[in-house]
């Protein structure tokens, strides 16, 4: 252990931070511990400074980090996404696009047996199904628009 060491607590009352938030930054810039104090983890002051200073808003900007950190970062980040991937809590692209089709399709098979449904079993008039008609007609192009807009902000 060369170089000026130092635990998360000290680092945190350093830069008037709590231990969370160092802990978070030195998780996300893949910072390893350099040894252990009394039992606590500690950590090179210039490690914890890349990481601290690398940070924007509270999130780890790659490009400021030294090479061998973004690599770790990039490598990190993939296994994740392979994990969550085996998991099943990420879905990919194309999975999901299909997904979505197949549930698109039900709910427009819905809107077009609706009418039908309340003539046959509620009785409904002709009047009232032209309302119907003309509501799910609306509505099937509300959702169109919305689903088309690619920044998803409502109008």
């Amino acid at each position: 252990m060369t170089g000026v060491t130092l635990s998360i607590a000290e680092f945190a009352r350093e830069v008037h931070s709590s231990r969370e938030t160092v802990r978070a930054r030195l998780i996300s810039a893949c910072v390893r511990s350099a040894g252990k104090r009394r039992g606590a983890d500690v950590y090179r002051l210039r490690d914890m400074l890349v990481a601290w200073l690398a940070t924007t808003n509270g999130e780890v900007d790659p490009e400021r980090l030294p090479s061998f950190q973004r690599k770790a970062r990039a490598e990190a980040l993939l296994r994740e996404l392979d994990y969550r991937q085996r998991c099943g809590t990420v879905l990919d692209a194309e999975d999901a696009r299909r997904e979505w089709g197949r549930v698109m399709q039900k709910i427009v098979w819905a809107f077009e047996v609706l009418p039908d449904r309340m003539e046959r079993d509620a009785g409904a008039t002709p009047a009232q199904l032209a309302t119907v008609e003309k509501v799910i007609e609306e509505v099937r192009e509300e959702l169109a628009d919305e689903l088309s807009r690619r920044d998803g902000e409502p109008k």
